[in-house]
């Protein structure tokens, strides 16, 4: 995993190697390993390394190939089925200098050119000279695993891995974007498109790719991978479904184990962490299995922990076990909490952030340079609550009353509840939310206090189609997990997976993201993903062998999780004096009406609500990147 810039000069003027130095310098955490430039006639590459494969200096980058020179590449990534592909082109006549994926990378990119990223699998982010074309290529991966943005100043057109790094550039002038700021104020809404919280900074998004003609400086994208031709299969068998997922999923973890530095796994102790912990346990490292290592983020208090599915993970396995409690006073008093927005970019909407922060520093803290997470599962085999009701409308649309009623049944049975409940919490949610939606809008109400904290004037700016009522509008679980893998939920949890982890110089790797076991799943009927009640039913199946009976069958969902409302009780000064700031360096953004309803809340008069850390995270980055707030 590493680090990437680019700089071209659009006047066609030689760059100023201080320029590109400057902005890799940013970007030290991603790779402490090594670095290199490259300088074109009006352009130039830097390079931060974190060795991974190969760590001789042949696997340094950029990396030139081809007769003379004709390529040259910058890479931050892996690409899992390198060996396959580079035993393909060793029959083809290709001829290889070094062990690493970056050399199979320019090797298929002088074989099959631009549709080179159709045949790899893993994730990626590189720019590739074409010295015969006069371009630059550049590439994300499918889901936009690892990060690329690019923006324009008056004499430059920049690339890199992070945005920070343009703030190096002397011709960078960072302004927030109002509509971006506002939909995570009362959305909650991260990383929904290309834009980003400064205007003219975009994102490359996944399954993009970027062509850039170094001649006339015209720079043109296009998607080259989407979801959207893929279609459920009804003649699927259960049985069959679950078999291939199981020899998908097994052969993924596999892959990613591929690594000449030490590798760990992260383990919540939910389902999906802990499938990928007993597949590496039963299927990857049958005969070293002392050297693996498990890390964990846990909580005293036992609302928030799961050291007891945590520790039954470790007993099954023999797999050495790192927890760790988060400290909130790191986040105040250590200045964790501003590190943290930093290397994000960003604000973000909850303490989870914390935890996942924990575990890969306790990760690099054991040199684990390489830690598997569980991202992803939940977006499509229906994981989350919305799935549910989406599942059910659909049922109800489609006249499947029996399987209706099952469904409710036995859902509110796993959750404890009556049967009349679950059918209320249904009806209420499915039918009459969007009514009192429409009503509200129709009698000048606010629908939450999220908009009522934003002055009037901004709430044209505000886009409805992501906030929380729309997921259940989706007609099947097909449709909404095509949106939520592209769209509202994995794009965000990518972007904060990989700062976290890069931070702290650790690559994170997804299993569940590979793309061969992501589409066959999203075909896949329904009532595989969504049965009787209990979601990912099929993941639940296909390993029913390997995990402990309590772990198969929880239904309780945590994750990374972290005490937000706690938090804000214990440092209520330090929330309050915060979100007076926010409204204070908004420049009219905010009004003041979140501070009655944050009192109301400690008086107890009102519940918790995330919207509270979202205000106090957005006035922290407004301080640390001090971008202009137009008018």
């Amino acid at each position: 995993m590493c680090g990437i810039s680019t700089i071209v000069h659009k006047l066609n003027q030689t760059i100023n190697p201080d320029a590109i130095r400057a902005m890799n310098d940013k970007i030290v955490h991603r790779g402490p390993d090594g670095e290199g430039y490259f300088f074109g006639s009006n352009f130039a590459f830097g390079h931060r390394r974190l060795a991974i494969l190969d760590l001789s200096q042949s696997a340094n980058q950029p990396m030139h190939y081809g007769p003379n020179d004709r390529y040259t590449l910058i890479y931050n990534g892996e690409l899992y089925n390198y060996i396959e592909i580079r035993n393909e082109l060793t029959q083809k006549g290709y001829t290889f200098k070094s062990q690493s994926d970056t050399e199979v990378i320019l090797a298929s990119f002088d074989h099959w050119k631009h549709d080179c990223v159709k045949h790899f699998k893993g994730m990626w982010a590189f720019v590739i000279y074409n010295k015969h074309t006069n371009e630059l290529f550049c590439s994300r991966d499918r889901f936009g695993i690892k990060p690329l943005y690019y923006t324009h100043t008056s004499g430059h057109f920049l690339m890199a891995s992070e945005i920070k790094q343009f703030f190096a550039h002397d011709e960078f002038f960072p302004t927030l974007n109002k509509q971006i700021a506002l939909n995570f104020i009362v959305n909650a809404d991260l990383n929904t498109s290309r834009e980003t919280f400064f205007e003219g900074v975009y994102e490359l998004r996944g399954g993009q790719n970027l062509i850039y003609n170094l001649g006339n400086h015209e720079a043109k994208i296009e998607t080259w991978y989407t979801l959207d031709h893929l279609h459920t299969k009804p003649e699927m068998t259960f049985e069959t479904a679950k078999d291939t997922f199981r020899t998908l999923l097994v052969e993924s973890v596999r892959m990613h184990f591929r690594s000449d530095v030490g590798v760990g796994t992260c383990l919540s102790g939910g389902l999906d962490s802990s499938v990928i912990t007993s597949i590496a346990h039963k299927d990857v490292l049958t005969d070293n299995r002392q050297t693996m290592w498990t890390v964990s983020s846990c909580y005293h208090d036992k609302q928030y922990d799961e050291q007891h599915y945590i520790d039954q993970m470790t007993t099954q396995t023999g797999f050495k076990s790192e927890k760790i409690f988060p400290d909130f006073e790191e986040l105040i008093e250590q200045g964790v909490l501003d590190k943290m927005i930093y290397h994000q970019d960003q604000p973000f909407g909850s303490l989870s952030h914390f935890s996942e922060y924990k575990v890969f520093e306790t990760a690099a803290k054991n040199q684990l340079t390489v830690m598997l997470d569980g991202q992803g599962a939940d977006e499509y085999l229906a994981g989350y609550w919305e799935f549910f009701i989406v599942h059910c409308k659909e049922l109800l649309r489609t006249l499947r009353f029996k399987a209706l009623f099952k469904e409710i049944k036995y859902r509110s049975l796993l959750n404890g509840v009556n049967v009349g409940f679950g059918w209320r919490e249904f009806i209420n949610v499915a039918i009459f939310n969007g009514i009192r939606v429409l009503v509200k809008k129709t009698l000048g109400y606010k629908t939450n206090i999220s908009k009522c904290c934003i002055n009037p004037n901004y709430h044209p700016l505000l886009d409805e189609k992501l906030s929380s009522e729309q997921h259940i509008k989706f007609k099947n679980i097909l449709d909404l997990s095509k949106f939520e893998l592209s769209v509202s939920s994995l794009p965000y949890q990518l972007h904060s997976e990989d700062r976290n982890a890069m931070l702290h110089a650790v690559e994170s790797r997804l299993p569940f993201l590979d793309h061969e076991l992501v589409e066959f799943a999203l075909a896949i009927p329904d009532n595989f993903k969504m049965n009787g009640g209990i979601k990912k039913y099929i993941l639940r199946q296909a390993f029913a062998d390997y995990l402990p009976k309590e772990i198969l069958n929880r239904h309780q969902k945590m994750g990374f999780v972290a005490p937000d409302e706690l938090f804000a009780r214990q440092y209520q000064h330090y929330f309050r004096t915060e979100l007076n700031d926010a409204i204070e360096n908004s420049k009219g953004l905010l009004n003041t009406k979140i501070i009655a309803h944050f009192d109301a809340f400690i008086e107890g008069k009102q519940h918790f609500d995330p919207l509270f850390f979202r205000i106090l995270a957005f006035g922290r980055f407004l301080k640390i990147f001090r971008p202009t707030l137009k008018p």
